[in-house]
């Protein structure tokens, strides 16, 4: 059973409609459901106004003006059965007694077996490690395998364990593979969103700096159509003698020596490879989504190379065809 103690506590808090500190807790109507996330918004107020209500019977009766329908009823009744002394005065005893009667009344019966069971099936997903884990631990303290003290060996290895389960693979990956392995569930909790933020702020920055889909599609466009001869240009050539290949110097493009200049283009005399036959559009998409890939990962450098090679490969293809003309001369 956790204590119901209100310590004091420092704010800077605007007091409310009432006149108390902090946001007006809400009235309990019996939903067991919501008791819980109802019980901590009273002792969040009663730590705010401590000096307000610092005795057990205001604390009881501050609670009990926030019960309405059942838990009204509820109310009424454990003021009923509370015993009048031969006083006159009723005793109403302590506030953890009084807390304790209440939450035994309302709090869900399998409320650690329904977390334990979540705890179970908890999924990372595309959640940040950090968001994801603070599902994970308020189901773990709503199991009871998480309290605010000293965790015990017992269940340090199941939330461990639990925890494994549900993270990402590869956060778990690269939390093993650190130089300093953690050794207890906090341990886990605080390395699994180091290095979760990490990949993150790496991803950022790839993002940042890799073109858009739009700028890729330019950039191949630039490629496949900067170097295409119109037929003017390709008449231009032949009359005075120069290469369709390089463009410079009057010798035929069969024995331009470009290819021999460039790396990754050398003639190789090697037999020509068969490969099988393919329906032309199927072709052309998988070439297109290759290219595109190559692309995504290229810096600028990498980029003016690939433009050069293509703009000569492009003429390897195109020139070809053309060769018969530059006989001519």
């Amino acid at each position: 059973m956790e204590g119901y103690s209100i310590s004091r506590t420092a704010t800077d808090e605007k007091p409310n409609g009432n006149g108390d500190l902090g946001n007006k807790p809400p009235t309990f109507d019996g939903t067991r459901s919501k008791f819980r996330e109802w019980l901590n918004q009273i002792r969040i107020s009663l730590a705010l106004n401590y000096a307000k209500y610092s005795t057990d019977e205001l604390k009881i009766f501050y609670v009990l003006s926030h019960l309405r329908g059942e838990a009204g009823l509820w109310g009424e009744a454990w003021m009923k059965d509370t015993p009048t002394p031969s006083t006159g005065t009723k005793d109403w005893g302590t506030f953890d007694s009084f807390m304790e009667k209440l939450e035994g009344a309302y709090k869900p019966g399998n409320e650690e077996d329904t977390s334990l069971a979540k705890l179970e099936q908890l999924q990372q997903g595309n959640l940040r490690a950090s968001e994801f884990l603070t599902t994970f631990r308020l189901e773990a303290r709503r199991s009871g395998l998480l309290t605010s003290g000293t965790l015990d060996t017992g269940n340090d290895r199941q939330l461990v364990r639990k925890l494994k389960k549900a993270l990402k693979k590869s956060v778990v990956r690269q939390v093993m593979m650190l130089p300093t392995k953690p050794t207890n569930f906090e341990e886990w909790c605080t390395k699994a969103i180091e290095v979760d933020d990490q990949y993150h702020e790496m991803m950022d920055s790839i993002t940042e700096t890799r073109p858009t889909k739009a700028q890729i599609d330019t950039r191949l466009r630039a490629v496949v159509t900067m170097t295409k001869l119109t037929t003017k240009e390709r008449e231009e050539l032949r009359k005075k003698g120069i290469c369709f290949r390089c463009r410079k110097g009057k010798h035929l493009a069969k024995d331009c020596t470009v290819n021999s200049t460039i790396p990754g283009f050398q003639k190789k005399d090697t037999p020509k490879k068969e490969y099988p036959q393919k329906n032309a559009k199927t072709w052309g998409k998988e070439a297109a989504i290759q290219v595109l890939t190559l692309m995504e990962g290229m810096d600028q450098d990498q980029y003016d190379e690939f433009v050069t090679h293509m703009n000569t490969s492009r003429n390897n293809a195109t020139d070809s065809q053309n060769d018969m003309d530059n006989v001519d001369f």
